[in-house]
This record gives C-alpha cells, sequence and structure tokens, in this order.
C-alpha cells in the first residue's frame, strides 16, 4: 500500500474552474472541458472508496483532502 492508515493526501484543483459542476452544455475552454471528465472521475472514486474519509475545501480552485481510515 502507497499510503498507510492514517496517512494524508491533497488532491489540488479539485473544482477545476467550477467546471465540475457546470452544465454538460456550459461554454468551457477546450482544455477545461478536456479534463473535467478526469477531475469529475478521481472525486467520484474518492467518494465512494470506503478505505478513506475525504474532505473538499473550496479555496481557490478546490483541493480535497483524503485521510486512509483501514
Amino acid at each position: 500500500d502507497l499510503v498507510k492508515v492514517g496517512g494524508l493526501i491533497a488532491y489540488d484543483n479539485t473544482l477545476w474552474n467550477g467546471s465540475v459542476v457546470a452544465p454538460p452544455d456550459a461554454p468551457l475552454r477546450k482544455y477545461v472541458r478536456y479534463y473535467r471528465d478526469f477531475v469529475m472521475e478521481l472525486n467520484k472514486a474518492l467518494a465512494v472508496d470506503p478505505r478513506i474519509e475525504i474532505s473538499q475545501i473550496p479555496v481557490g480552485d478546490g483541493v480535497t483532502l483524503c485521510r486512509r481510515v483501514y
């Protein structure tokens, strides 16, 4: 395992210019639209992983803290 129990990882840019909550047809720059799907996929995977607790902080472009609980 790469992260020990109790270990913490901070993941930056979790709101990706606000695009993760934008409607699918929102006018977004090409690079924002391209990477948005990857950011959303990771956010969803973290949200359902029972091994971790997460806290998303809406500072700047968003930071998610992930703590391994088991």
